[in-house]
């Protein structure tokens, strides 16, 4: 007997109905899921059933069941530690090490997954943030927790690995703006569409926009030292490719105007570097 067929047969041994047995922790819907094993219930969900059933969780632990979930019990306190800590990269290897995958374990996975894509794309490295993103997509379907705000970001930051370039073009605005508001994000989302009254906390985002304004006043020398100060920065926590991508885009284009051409072939190759390694 499974794990579903287990709760079904002891809720109808008791002459409860789904909605009786539900009651205000889960849905009727999610328990009909779990009682037709379409879905792995977390372990606090199983400890409520089994409360509300008044059997031990060893009870409903059915033999082929049994093994992955112990696994789990023996484990999930230190993948807890890690997904706190933002070791998601760890987290990812010990939950797929466990054998199955309940709702909790996938909410787990799907922002994990999500933050390693996010990393890929600030490190430059687009066939990682794509698989990441996938696999984000995959178990974000599988879990019963809430991912539409990372569901929101995931357009921006998918539209920046497939066009780092002119990102703007891959993503409807809109929609994203409706569906977001997390701090860091849509700070750095506000960057991207060059919002220039937005009050930002980073200061690279900032000083690149005000070197912006001061191309567009055509004040190309005093640009670029600006734009170098961030330049020189790129190795710290304030980096991420398509910053780095849009300064040497600017200085290149500072250089130019100047007629100071081979600053502006140097950075021009820094330039197509950067895509290239970006590919």
């Amino acid at each position: 007997m499974t794990l579903g067929e287990k709760i079904k047969s002891e809720r109808l041994r008791q002459g409860l109905s789904q909605s009786e047995l539900a009651g205000d922790k889960i849905t009727r819907n999610m328990l009909s899921a779990i009682e037709s094993d379409k879905a792995n219930p977390s372990l606090n969900t199983l400890f409520y059933l089994a409360e509300r059933l008044s059997v031990s969780l060893s009870y409903l632990f059915a033999d082929e069941v049994d093994i992955p979930i112990q696994k789990k019990l023996l484990v999930i306190d230190d993948i807890k530690n890690g997904f706190k800590s933002k070791q998601y990269a760890s987290c990812v290897e010990k939950i797929l090490n466990i054998g199955f995958i309940d709702d909790e374990l996938a909410y787990m996975l799907s922002v994990s997954y999500f933050n390693l894509g996010r990393d890929a794309v600030f490190g430059g490295s687009v066939s990682d943030a794509k698989n990441h993103f996938e696999e984000f997509a995959k178990y974000s379907d599988k879990t019963i927790y809430s991912t539409e705000v990372l569901n929101t970001l995931t357009l921006m930051y998918s539209a920046l690995a497939s066009n780092i370039q002119s990102p703007l073009l891959d993503f409807d605005i809109k929609s994203f703006e409706e569906g977001l508001r997390n701090e860091f994000d849509f700070e750095f989302y506000k960057y991207l569409i060059q919002d220039t009254d937005y009050p930002y906390n980073n200061t690279v985002f900032l000083r690149h926009l005000s070197a912006k304004d001061m191309i567009r006043q055509r004040k190309y020398s005093t640009a670029i030292p600006l734009l170098k100060s961030i330049e020189n920065e790129k190795s710290t926590g304030s980096y991420n490719a398509y910053v780095i991508f849009g300064v040497y885009s600017d200085l290149e284009n500072c250089y130019k105007q100047l007629a100071d051409y081979e600053n502006a072939y140097r950075y021009a190759s820094k330039r197509i570097s950067l895509i290239e390694a970006f590919k």
